[in-house]
């Protein structure tokens, strides 16, 4: 069974609902999310958060934050992950926020750089990932590891 299977069987079961904040994945997740039929049942929606100003103004992340340790950082996903659960009321969240590509990378936060967190009421996870391949195999590779990371943090 595939990660997303396997989570929206989980969300069903028990009456959980999703809701994404994404950044470098441009909405790609969200549409894989309604690509579902009956998602409106478990999914409440998604914040493309991808400039600075739509994280703080959409998501409340802090700006200080956002100066000191950048878009691409465990801080930042975090608290993408913190908003959009309660901007959105859901059970869960995931956030992602990377440097896709093929430019905008540095030495400290190379392309291929993403950070993803997985969130529920009770715990979350954070983690960073270096995906190598075009834009689009970033962007794909971070959505296939967010639903297998949310997998982890549920432990289905």
């Amino acid at each position: 069974m595939k990660p997303i299977e396997k989570l929206v069987d989980y969300l069903i079961a028990h009456k959980l609902t999703l809701a994404l904040a994404e950044s470098c994945t441009g909405g790609l997740l969200s549409s894989l999310m309604v690509d579902i039929p009956g998602s409106s049942a478990w999914y409440k929606g998604g914040i493309v958060s991808y400039s600075e100003e739509a994280k703080s103004k959409l998501l409340a992340v802090d700006q200080q934050l956002l100066r000191k340790y950048g878009s691409v950082s465990s801080e930042i996903v975090n608290s993408m992950s913190e908003g959009v659960a309660s901007v959105l009321n859901s059970d869960l969240s995931i956030a992602i926020s990377g440097v896709a590509g093929p430019s905008g990378g540095t030495q400290e936060k190379p392309v291929g750089l993403v950070w993803i967190a997985t969130r529920s009421r009770e715990a979350h996870l954070v983690r960073s990932y270096l995906f190598l391949g075009s834009r689009s195999e970033i962007r794909q590779m971070a959505c296939d590891k967010a639903l297998v990371q949310i997998g982890q943090l549920l432990k289905i």
